[in-house]
């Protein structure tokens, strides 16, 4: 893990490289179906192999857990493009030197948004937030337990700094909301996430 932990610093040193492993992230060899098929199929066999940690809470359990579950949407994510700079918009994100952006793509892995400033206010985070407000409204929502947990402070946030028309606020019922999980890195968790996506090609 002390590799991960510096890989948003890795981002800002090589974008070309970085872009490169965003792009092979983004084009697997097998489709986006059979990648959500596997992440589900990861998210089971947690469930049952893990039952008694989710039960106590564990955080560790609970972060993985968290982050299979938003796999597709922080693939989606991930996969956005800027359309006048032509790049990844998490790319940019990254390896800007004022992080506000770069909060908004930990919102799925239930990380709750840092002050932030109007270096946030830009089409690449407004797009996202509209994505995080369908996936709420959508059939899977119930699964987005960590999105459930910080949408709601963040768009009010984002509006509160960029205008009220960057974030559509959504109510959610605090119930769905799980604990506060401190990942390692959250630089690392998405290293992770994103790797698991190439590795799952290799899961018929």
């Amino acid at each position: 893990m002390s590799t991960l932990v510096l890989w948003p610093n890795q981002v800002q040193d090589d974008i070309n490289a970085t872009n490169a492993d965003i792009w092979g992230t983004c084009n697997t060899d097998i489709s986006q179906s059979q990648c959500d098929l596997n992440m589900a199929w990861f998210a089971s066999s947690l469930r049952s192999s893990c039952a008694t940690d989710l039960s106590n809470q564990n955080l560790m359990a609970v972060g993985a857990l968290i982050g299979l579950q938003a796999f597709d949407l922080m693939r989606e994510a991930a996969c956005s493009v800027d359309p006048v700079a032509n790049a990844y918009c998490y790319v940019e994100a990254v390896a800007s030197s004022d992080p506000s952006s770069y909060y908004f793509y930990q919102l799925p892995l239930g990380q709750p948004l840092p002050k932030i400033t109007n270096g946030a206010c830009n089409s690449c985070t407004k797009s996202l937030m509209s994505m995080y407000s369908a996936a709420l409204t959508s059939a899977n929502a119930t699964s987005l337990t960590g999105l459930q947990a910080t949408y709601g402070d963040a768009a009010n946030q984002l509006n509160s700094v960029c205008g009220s028309s960057y974030a559509q606020t959504t109510t959610v019922a605090s119930s769905s909301a799980p604990p506060s999980v401190n990942l390692a890195s959250v630089g690392g968790a998405w290293a992770v996430l994103l790797a698991v996506g190439v590795l799952s090609a290799s899961v018929s």
